[in-house]
């Protein structure tokens, strides 16, 4: 499950922030929803980094200077991936990626449609309901049994996954998603309040 943006913003319709520090590049923003800790979260910043912690996990992040500039643009968008390269620790709950039987089966039929050789369109189809019964159906959800279902297949006209291992069934964490969406929202209700004073 992805956290959409919508999703985000319905979780924190009703948060405030709260300035507790706020020295040039040295600050600590609280964001609550009239001090209750469900979807809590603190943007903490010092030169070259920036944290974000408490109810959805920890995240560190270093690049340049000041972050907010890094993160913020003037709009409420995320960039995952080129994000995660900027990680710098997390805890131990706050995975980056985790995962996906979805990205697991959207791999299978990649497979299947570019490395698989068919003879004719008969034989395609016989794979493909094979692969239905025999590798998707058998899913469990669970990475290391699901990855051996889809080793462990061959087909009655000899296809395999071979060199599988190579493909990545993971995605983001719907965590890691919810405070990339935290992160430019926060900043853009400090922001706002800046350009109120």
């Amino acid at each position: 499950m992805q956290c959409t943006k919508e999703q985000f913003l319905k979780d924190v319709e009703n948060h405030s922030m709260e300035i507790l520090k706020d020295d040039g590049l040295y600050r600590h923003l609280k964001f609550t929803n009239g001090g209750s800790q469900v979807y809590r979260f603190d943007l903490i910043t010092w030169p070259g980094h920036l944290c974000i912690c408490q109810d959805m996990g920890t995240y560190v992040f270093s690049k340049q200077p000041d972050m907010f500039d890094f993160f913020y643009d003037g709009e409420i968008a995320i960039k995952p991936s080129y994000w995660s390269e900027k990680v710098q620790s997390q805890c131990k709950q706050s995975h980056i990626e985790q995962y996906s039987k979805e990205q697991l089966i959207e791999n299978v039929w990649y497979w299947f449609e570019n490395y698989f050789q068919f003879k004719d369109d008969e034989e395609k189809a016989a794979v493909k309901e094979e692969i239905n019964k025999e590798v998707i159906k058998s899913l469990s959800g669970c990475e290391i049994r699901d990855y051996d279902v889809v080793v462990g297949y061959e087909s009655s006209f000899g296809h395999e996954f071979l060199d599988f291992f190579e493909t990545s069934n993971q995605e983001y964490s719907y965590h890691y998603l919810w405070c990339c969406w935290a992160i430019v929202w926060g900043i853009g209700q400090y922001n706002k309040s800046k350009a109120n004073n």
